[in-house]
């Protein structure tokens, strides 16, 4: 006679070991808040090794921006001859997630969402969220109105 089979577990994570989507949003939200703090004090608080912090390229964009301010999203410190929209020396872009940002520009979420996912618009993903800087959503925006011919109105 043979022993039932014991029930099914999950598997279990080591113990302290926190979600990857969970510790960078964490970290992200520590260099956004802190960001004359270094990278190692940021890794100690979110409770992750420093290694994981410097592989992670969400963050390390992230907090480039953060701690550089004078260079948008792009690297560009140049104005752009479409929208005429030049960044601010000193001044901090402001993040904003999927749905203010649609909010802010006047457009769906999900077709905001489709467009990023496609590369047409700029932002980071960190995990399944989506990070855009509005001002670099609405300078696209304003070339692709540039670009895009007017209908032809039918008489």
């Amino acid at each position: 006679m043979c022993a039932p089979d014991p029930p099914l577990q999950e598997p279990q994570r080591k113990p302290g070991r926190r979600p990857r989507t969970e510790w960078v949003l964490s970290a992200m939200h520590h260099v956004l808040n802190h960001p004359e703090w270094p990278d190692l004090h940021i890794a100690e608080s979110v409770g992750i090794h420093p290694s994981q912090l410097s592989r992670c390229e969400e963050y390390q964009l992230l907090a480039q921006t953060v701690r550089e301010p004078e260079l948008p999203l792009g690297g560009d410190t140049t104005t752009d001859p479409d929208s005429g929209l030049t960044p601010e020396p000193g001044r901090l872009q402001r993040l904003s997630g999927l749905g203010a940002t649609a909010s802010h520009i006047g457009c769906p979420a999900s077709w905001l969402r489709d467009e990023a996912l496609a590369g047409r618009i700029p932002h980071i993903a960190a995990g399944k969220r989506l990070i855009f800087s509005p001002d670099a959503v609405a300078a696209v925006l304003l070339k692709r109105a540039a670009e895009t011919p007017e209908p032809r109105k039918e008489q």
